[in-house]
């Protein structure tokens, strides 16, 4: 199903870029769009990443643009399908021990510090989409819309771009109070309003209507239950001689990195949910692996580290040799370039 429509032979090649990263220490996420066509095989997902040692899983709700306007096949499925399928994911990553990263998000947010408002997404807050030209967007999923565009970091500086744009202006003055459908819901604050890229390729407004905004509800429904009923399981002491707390919020606090997404205004706390085109897992992790990696080295040489070229002997006679031995530069081609009093050197990649 994959290579028709990103070419033959790139599911076998994601495979093996799979393993490789893996193998290395890095921890994948196994993401897949859902669409009418790959609905009833979304199931097998969690056994290719078992089969991969994948540890998480993540859906992406269809956008309404591009190819997903054009073709059927790649439509959004209905809200009770959409139910039907994340129900199924849940119950497999559950007995494969694999992460459900929507649902965990989910559940950090039902179950996060009294108090606190989800009101809509990062967007244009702590997230930002630079584009392949510089032209800079609100997110990716809106990449590539004139209407959309904030600024080129030609031009300027992508904080400056952050702070004066007319676009994210207008973002950052959103709120769940302002969406019709939303300002009188029961569950406003918990739900978060829903994703402002899908309201806007749906209805042209940010503040439009989310066309998943009754998945939502019905998930976030079903999810606080699931919650419930596992709460019921736990006996006090004493049996059940008293009313049962089956779940409260803060019982199972953000993490501390979650609650420093928490601000104040106005007198409440709002926290601001990331867009689901966004994964929510620790992006610094792929980060801290070649940091610990190159820190271990740098304490003792790897000889494998070290590249087939090297500096001139007598450029580098002043350096100690353990020094030296966990450098592991690959030399430099100013000898070979021949460069003159007056020319300029530039280093590009360096460090």
């Amino acid at each position: 199903m994959n290579d028709p429509i990103r070419g033959k032979g790139s599911f076998d090649a994601t495979i093996r870029g799979i393993k490789e990263a893996i193998g290395v220490g890095f921890s994948p996420t196994l993401t897949t769009v859902v669409t009418r066509s790959n609905l009833t095989h979304l199931p097998e997902m969690v056994s290719l990443a078992a089969s991969l040692g994948i540890k998480n899983i993540h859906l992406l709700l269809s956008h309404q643009r591009g190819r997903a306007l054009e073709s059927k096949e790649l439509a959004s499925p209905s809200t009770d399908e959409l139910l039907n399928t994340f129900q199924k994911i849940r119950a497999l990553t559950e007995q494969a021990g694999i992460t459900f990263d929507n649902l965990d998000t989910l559940r950090n947010r039902l179950q996060g510090r009294p108090g606190v408002k989800i009101d809509l997404s990062n967007m244009a807050y702590g997230s930002l989409c630079v584009y392949a030209d510089g032209r800079v967007y609100p997110s990716a999923a809106l990449a590539g819309i004139p209407s959309l565009q904030m600024g080129s970091l030609l031009n300027e500086s992508l904080e400056t771009i952050w702070r004066n744009s007319p676009v994210a202006k207008q973002i950052r003055m959103g709120t769940v109070q302002r969406k019709a459908k939303c300002k009188d819901c029961y569950i406003k604050y918990l739900c978060g309003g829903g994703d402002p890229e899908h309201s806007y390729l749906y209805s042209g407004q940010f503040l439009g209507e989310d066309p998943f905004s009754e998945f939502h509800e019905k998930w976030m429904i079903e999810t606080l239950f699931s919650i419930a009923e596992k709460r019921a399981e736990r006996k006090t002491p004493s049996g059940y001689d008293r009313p049962v707390l089956f779940a409260a919020m803060g019982e199972e606090a953000l993490m501390e990195e979650e609650s420093a997404k928490i601000f104040s205004t106005g007198g409440f706390e709002v926290a601001l949910s990331r867009s689901v085109c966004v994964l929510s897992v620790d992006l610094d992790r792929s980060r801290r692996v070649v940091k610990d990696f190159y820190g271990q080295a740098a304490d003792s040489p790897q000889p494998l580290l070290c590249c087939a070229g090297g500096y001139p002997a007598e450029e580098t006679a002043h350096i100690p040799r353990e020094v030296l031995e966990i450098a592991y530069g690959c030399g430099s081609p100013m000898g070979l370039a021949g460069i003159q009093p007056g020319e300029t050197l530039v280093d590009l990649g360096s460090g």
